[in-house]
């Protein structure tokens, strides 16, 4: 794919990369167990969990890094599961960078250009157009020593798109920037990301870097998919009380519903709660006073209070012998330990998981 084309507009384009029942094993190690995935074309799908999930695993087998023990890689309908890398038309960033000490920007950029044997006329426009869409031009004779992090960063990026790959792998590209630097080439990635037109797959254990980048968040753990949808999907319907748990800062409050009952008799209400396991409620759900007619109101014992800047996080119990939970309050709120706040939820707020942990929807008989 040239550099300056997208994909055709007009149509939904489907899946552009596909896992279909992939194990992967170690060993006796079991990586990946029967995974399905499904990426589509033109869009930026971040691999998101913890370590040892399985997600740059998943990253270097499209890659052909790695060989699956079992399933089937396909890229553009073509089975490619048994295909070196240098078939698969992938360009890959390392978290390392990998850049050459002794070599310059310009001679970083188009090294595995050069080494295809790529005619010099060839190669020459492709690192100018490189250069100038990463804002390199002015440091092609540089050393990577000579440049910032974010700099070796876009370099290592250069030699990807150089290679004029319609598909970009990223492992935690990000990891070894600073919080500012990360904030900003989070940004640029999204936009070289849509300029190019590139199916970009990203590796992070970073869920702000995933839900602030991606089109697809793909939430993983133990070598299994817990849930794969757009960033506010994930976040405001979480699959399951894994998913729910992993992704907000802080992390959403799980409470049984005896505690949850517990907590309402703590503040005096009597409301009727809906049938589930467990209940679930943001920190950001919660608001200072008594709320409005069929709200959940609740009294939380302050322990402790973190302010983050136009917000405070307020730790304490809804009830004497409950878990402890978070509440995030708009402003600077600084409590004495052991004062009470009066707070309530929103009926709709609430978020309800059944026996096995799977989401309740809004619309089941559980909330009538």
């Amino acid at each position: 794919m040239p550099l300056a084309e997208k994909p055709p507009t007009g149509r939904k384009p489907g899946p552009f990369v596909r896992l279909a029942a992939i194990g992967k094993s170690f060993g006796p190690i079991t990586v990946l167990d029967g995974l399905d995935l499904s990426i589509q074309a033109g869009r930026l799908t971040v691999l998101l969990g913890g370590s040892g999930c399985g997600k740059t695993t998943c990253l270097r087998l499209i890659a052909g890094l790695e060989r699956p023990t079992a399933g089937r890689i396909e890229i553009g309908g073509r089975d490619v599961t048994a295909l070196p890398p240098s078939a698969r038309g992938v360009g890959m960033v390392f978290q390392s960078y990998a850049l050459f000490p002794h070599l310059s920007v310009s001679e970083n950029i188009v090294f595995g250009l050069k080494a295809r044997g790529t005619p010099k006329a060839e190669w020459r426009r492709r690192l100018a157009s490189a250069a100038e869409l990463l804002g390199l031009a002015a440091m092609l004779e540089r050393k990577p020593s000579q440049l910032s992090g974010g700099q070796q960063q876009r370099v290592a990026l250069g030699r990807a798109i150089v290679a004029e790959a319609p598909i970009l792998l990223l492992d935690e590209p990000l990891s070894n920037l600073d919080a500012q630097l990360r904030a900003e080439m989070r940004q640029e990635l999204v936009s070289l990301q849509r300029r190019l037109g590139l199916t970009m797959v990203c590796v992070t254990h970073d869920q702000s870097e995933a839900m602030s980048m991606a089109d697809e968040v793909v939430v993983m753990r133990a070598g299994r998919i817990e849930q794969q949808a757009a960033p506010h999907a994930i976040y405001e319907r979480p699959a399951n009380e894994f998913v729910a748990s992993f992704i907000g800062a802080p992390p959403m409050n799980l409470l049984s519903m005896s505690e949850l009952a517990a907590a309402l008799a703590a503040a005096g209400s009597s409301e009727r709660l809906p049938a589930a396991r467990a209940a679930g409620i943001r920190p950001e759900e919660f608001t200072p006073g008594v709320g409005r007619a069929g709200d959940f109101g609740f009294v939380l014992a302050a322990e402790s209070a973190e302010y983050v800047g136009g917000a405070t996080i307020v730790m304490g119990r809804l009830s004497p012998d409950g878990p402890r939970v978070q509440a995030r309050l708009p402003g600077l709120v600084m409590p004495a330990p052991g004062e009470r706040i009066r707070l309530a939820v929103a009926r709709e707020a609430l978020h309800l998981f059944g026996e096995d942990g799977a989401r309740i929807a809004a619309a089941s008989p559980a909330y009538a």
